[in-house]
């Protein structure tokens, strides 16, 4: 039997004490009851992934035990291979610092947003974006007067440049944007039609816009209207699996002792998973070669934490 929990449990058979006497010769003898064979080892991120792939039907699992924890808020998460040695690096906008995880959750260097001017008109949640591009990390905090440009050197993050600021997507293709003073929210220039957004997302001919009304609209490339979606909150993504691009997207509740974490497609779309907390972030990623999905998610306590959601095939 194998059971995966804190930990990854493996019980195999049965222990019998045996002893030998002078009246059973050589007869071994029981000595007393039997006791399983079992081993443990704490679950690391890959067996927490192996063991959901087997659960029940549900399209969406949530890992059952958090990727990070943190005693502040997250304000962005970006993924990528920092490090070009093929493994996925996960930097994370807090209130207060910028934190760079290996793939297990695991601290590797950290920044401290207090080495910035302050912002003349700093929002009043923690907010921002961040991208792992070209070996660096591209930050921007609504909280800080310059966006930074981060390098790893061993457990420290250091500033190499000032930033071109807030972007929607973080690839070749992505919209540069400006905070709006004291609020959580972007204007993005080119786009000014469309008043101030929560956030959004670009890729490969999809952009994604989300309002502060629980509203967003998916664009696709050759399409002549954006496509328009309800009940979508900030933590909202564009993620590309095996059968096209989907939006993932938490809810528009404002304080949800459980969130849920939806995928909307072209055709169809799949149903929710919950997940404690409310979701801020969704950013794709990769664990052990698959795609996953990684949540900021804020917990009633103040605190926040990063789970991991994955997508049955």
């Amino acid at each position: 039997m194998v059971r995966l929990d804190g930990e990854l449990l493996a019980t195999a058979g049965e222990m019998h004490s045996l002893w030998r006497n002078f009246w059973a010769g050589r007869t071994l003898v029981y000595s007393g009851p039997a006791a399983a064979v079992a081993a443990s080892v704490p679950a690391d991120a890959a067996a927490r992934l192996l063991g959901t792939t087997g659960q029940g039907a549900q399209a969406l699992v949530l890992h059952p035990t958090p990727f990070a924890r943190f005693a502040e808020r997250t304000a962005a998460i970006a993924t990528g291979d920092l490090e070009g040695d093929g493994r996925m690096e996960v930097a994370v906008l807090l209130a207060s610092e910028v934190q760079l995880l290996d793939d297990a959750g695991r601290l590797l260097a950290r920044f401290s947003l207090g080495e910035l001017p302050p912002a003349p008109t700093p929002a009043r949640e923690p907010f921002g974006t961040v991208c792992i591009r070209d070996g660096r990390i591209e930050v921007a905090s609504a909280r800080a007067a310059e966006a930074v440009v981060l390098r790893r050197e061993g457990s420290a993050l250091t500033a190499v440049t000032t930033g071109m600021g807030p972007t929607l997507g973080c690839g070749t293709d992505g919209l540069a944007a400006v905070f709006v003073p004291t609020v959580a929210r972007l204007r993005v220039p080119s786009l000014s039609s469309t008043g101030p957004v929560w956030g959004g997302d670009v890729l490969r001919g999809h952009r994604l816009l989300l309002f502060p009304d629980g509203t967003a609209t998916w664009s696709q490339a050759g399409e002549g209207h954006p496509r328009r979606l309800e009940d979508v909150g900030a933590g909202a993504a564009l993620v590309d699996w095996r059968d096209g691009t989907w939006v993932a997207a938490s809810s528009a509740a404002a304080s949800p002792a459980e969130d849920q974490l939806r995928l909307v497609g072209d055709r169809a779309s799949l149903d929710p998973v919950g997940v404690p907390g409310r979701i801020l972030q969704v950013c794709p990623g990769a664990l052990e070669g698959r795609t996953v999905l990684l949540l900021g998610v804020w917990t009633p306590q103040g605190g926040s934490e990063v789970r991991v959601v994955w997508r049955r095939p």
